[in-house]
């Protein structure tokens, strides 16, 4: 019947709606994990002249 193929119809489209957002939700953890790690080597980057500068001023301090 007519009802059937609607039924039908609508029963795909909600299996498609929820495998879209299926991959929506995949994609969305892979870019957030991606720039939580970027953030975290900019960080590192950022923080290693700093260890060094302290360290090279702990030894001026103790030569002098």
């Amino acid at each position: 019947t007519g009802a059937t193929v609607v039924s039908e119809k609508l029963q795909a489209g909600a299996e498609s709606l929820s495998e879209a957002a299926s991959n929506v939700a995949a994609t969305t953890e892979s870019v957030v994990a991606d720039s939580v790690v970027t953030k975290t080597e900019d960080n590192e980057k950022q923080a290693s002249p700093t260890v060094e500068q302290v360290v090279e001023t702990k030894a001026d301090a103790t030569s002098t």
